[in-house]
């Protein structure tokens, strides 16, 4: 199955921050998914066509990125997608599996500049 390169699934449990970056996504031509949590966002990514990039937070409750991470690996498909962890503990750590940990809060350019670099039609 290939990516679908212009969607994203966006795994956040705060619904206003998911809400604004669906919307903001959405306004730029991104067809968007999106889940509360790690376990939410593998039963959303078994009823989808593969997305382009997944933005994932960090600390959830249920399951958090690491474990959805660790998860996520076990499908040879899935562990292909783009991993981008936003995280409000401000370190620069890195998380394997993850492509970049960007620390929250994330501006919306910066946000939109993240989903045309990883998002890209392919020729």
């Amino acid at each position: 199955m290939s990516h679908t390169p212009r969607s994203i699934l966006i795994v956040e449990d705060s619904e206003p921050i998911r809400t604004t970056f669906r919307l903001a996504l959405e306004w730029e031509g991104y067809e968007v998914f999106t889940a509360q949590n790690g376990e939410e966002a593998l039963t959303v990514l078994r009823s989808i066509p593969p997305p382009g990039l997944i933005l994932l937070d960090l600390s959830m409750p249920v399951m958090d990125g690491e474990q959805f991470i660790a998860q996520r690996n076990t499908n040879a498909t899935l562990a292909k997608i783009p991993t981008i962890v936003l995280t409000a503990a401000g370190n620069s750590q890195t998380i394997a599996g993850a492509e970049k940990v960007v620390s929250k809060p994330i501006e919306l350019d910066a946000l939109l500049t993240l989903a045309s670099n990883y998002c890209r039609e392919v020729q």
